[in-house]
């Protein structure tokens, strides 16, 4: 929660990521209304069937979405290449019109 607060402080925008991995709904929630300002919809260990709910969860509580590939190194055998995950330029331009 203070890492939240933290970071509106700041002004930037704080977005829960990884949640195919390592958050529940109910987590979420917590997050939601704790002040989270995003969700990474896009992530190489999400399913379309998540990144759908999770689509659904942001329009509905006006959070920014985002994504990414969640490049860090090459790993044998791991193919999230730099770039494999596409994002809609509409969430890139709300998020970048957030920070202006």
């Amino acid at each position: 929660r203070r890492a939240i607060e933290m970071i509106a402080d700041a002004g930037g925008v704080s977005v829960v990521a990884h949640l195919g991995r390592y958050y529940s709904e109910s987590r979420l929630k917590q997050f939601i209304n704790w002040g989270i300002q995003g969700i990474e919809i896009k992530h190489p260990s999400h399913s379309e069937e998540l990144a759908n709910s999770l689509t659904k969860i942001a329009d509905k509580h006006h959070l920014f979405k985002t994504g990414g590939s969640d490049f860090h190194e090459m790993a044998q055998g791991n193919r999230n290449d730099l770039g494999s995950q596409h994002v809609n330029y509409e969430w890139f331009s709300s998020l970048k019109q957030k920070l202006s």
